[in-house]
């Protein structure tokens, strides 16, 4: 990954490349962060699988007397969870995206796999140097 930043307008060109494309986003950066994403899904036991399998740690939690979940914490402090929808709505139509450095299961570059609930999962595995 490449990263030219331009001083003044704080505007930044990120390049992923892999062996089959090259893609270029122009981010303007924003002091605000992600900090946390819940799935509601009807398949709890299946996306822990499928995402546990992605390299994310998951752990079981409950809070109190809510529903037992799983959590996991990325190395940038973002939590992501896994809830049972219950009487909530599973989650619709998302897209995600994973960087992630060498898998066993994965080759290295870009690939857009499906969770159990539909979901397009983006997980870029970064080439090992």
């Amino acid at each position: 990954m490449n990263a030219l930043s331009k001083t003044g307008d704080v505007m930044t060109m990120i390049g992923l490349i892999d062996d089959t494309m090259m893609t270029r986003h122009c981010i303007r950066k924003d002091p605000m962060r992600c900090t946390l994403t819940v799935i509601y899904t009807d398949r709890l036991e299946e996306c822990h699988a499928f995402y546990a399998g992605l390299g994310l740690r998951l752990h079981p939690e409950r809070h109190g007397s809510g529903p037992a979940h799983y959590a996991a914490v990325l190395d940038d402090g973002m939590v992501f969870e896994l809830y049972p929808a219950g009487a909530r709505e599973p989650t619709g139509g998302l897209r995600l995206g994973f960087t992630t450095g060498a898998t066993p299961k994965l080759e290295p570059g870009r690939h857009v796999l499906h969770d159990p609930d539909g979901r397009a999962v983006e997980v870029v595995v970064a080439a090992v140097r």
